[in-house]
């Protein structure tokens, strides 16, 4: 037996979180949606509506980190070594074997 979304007291408070406190202009519903919902997308969200569209310095610095912090892991990330391509015909398999770390021991 599923339960009705609309009975379920968490999801009647997220949604109220969301809808007042992003959208609209109550304070107290903002930090409600902060601790209920995703933290950084609701902190994104309202960074960039109000530091960046509203003019509130603290906010704008917020954007301004948030932003410096997603070009610096774009640039920093390290993709894996792509070791080759191979095309495989019906039939065929492929076996995957991993090495295990290079240990290097003291030479006593």
């Amino acid at each position: 037996m599923s339960v009705i979304p609309s009975m379920r007291p968490m999801a009647v408070v997220k949604r109220q979180a969301l809808r007042r406190g992003l959208r609209g202009n109550s304070q107290a519903w903002r930090w409600i949606a902060v601790l209920l919902v995703g933290r950084s997308a609701v902190v994104r969200n309202v960074a960039i509506r109000d530091g960046l569209r509203g003019g509130n310095r603290f906010w704008r610095y917020v954007a301004v980190g948030i932003m410096i912090s997603d070009l610096a892991s774009k640039f920093v990330v390290k993709e894996p070594d792509r070791l080759g391509v191979e095309r495989l015909k019906p039939g065929q398999g492929v076996k995957v074997k991993s090495l295990g770390p290079d240990r290097r021991r003291a030479a006593s």
